[in-house]
């Protein structure tokens, strides 16, 4: 027959085994709802999370996008701006170039033209004096024919030139080389000899004038005193 103390002590066991299993399984099974509650709750987290993602991320791509293109506009505009001011100023150069060339070109036609007419003008005067003093005073149509056959190659018309120096070449031989002298260095400053050099270098390339100023000087070297 079983000792009273060992089944005492045997249920004492028993009735502890009892205790902590069901501590044990009471434990789990509050284990097991907080790890299905964590799970779900992260789940939630990474859908929330996912789901931000999906939303921001395109909105901060657009809004990125959008500043970009203006950054770039702005950009744009600005070197539009300032290629529009670059080219502004060198246009602005350039006409400005061009008025003072045109100006400065103009100027000298216009001079030119003024020098023409003023050699024109006087190489007629000379020419018209020369054939009024052709029989009265052949020194003063000597002296006219001379000067006016100057100012005639001066602006550059050979043609004039040579019928101005067809009067003294026809009138010398009717004067003295002392008045020559006297009314070329009167009127002109220099004797004759030294007028006809100057004539001679103003004679580019016509040979006929070349001949009729050789023939003038050798018909003064034969005059008389």
């Amino acid at each position: 027959m079983a000792n009273p103390s060992t089944i005492h002590d045997t249920v004492r066991v028993v009735k502890v085994i009892v205790d902590t299993v069901r501590v044990s399984s009471k434990d789990s099974l509050d284990l097991m709802n907080k790890m299905d509650s964590f799970y779900n709750n992260a789940w939630n987290k990474l859908i929330f999370f996912f789901s931000v993602i999906g939303i921001g991320v395109p909105i901060a791509v657009q809004w990125y996008q959008k500043k970009q293109l203006k950054l770039s506009k702005d950009q744009l505009y600005s070197e539009i701006e300032a290629d529009r001011k670059i080219a502004e100023i060198a246009l602005k150069e350039f006409f400005n170039k061009s008025i003072d060339d045109a100006k400065v070109e103009l100027k000298q036609e216009i001079g030119k033209e003024k020098e023409y007419l003023s050699n024109s003008s006087d190489g007629a005067a000379f020419h018209l004096q020369a054939l009024m003093h052709q029989t009265s005073d052949p020194d003063i149509a000597v002296y006219s024919s001379v000067e006016g056959a100057k100012k005639y190659l001066k602006a550059g018309s050979s043609r004039r030139a040579s019928a101005c120096l067809s009067i003294a070449e026809d009138t010398i031989k009717a004067t003295t080389k002392q008045k020559i002298d006297e009314i070329f260095k009167l009127k002109a400053k220099k004797d004759f000899k030294s007028t006809l050099a100057v004539a001679a270098d103003l004679n580019s390339d016509n040979e006929d004038i070349a001949k009729v100023l050789s023939a003038l000087e050798k018909e003064y070297n034969k005059l008389p005193e």
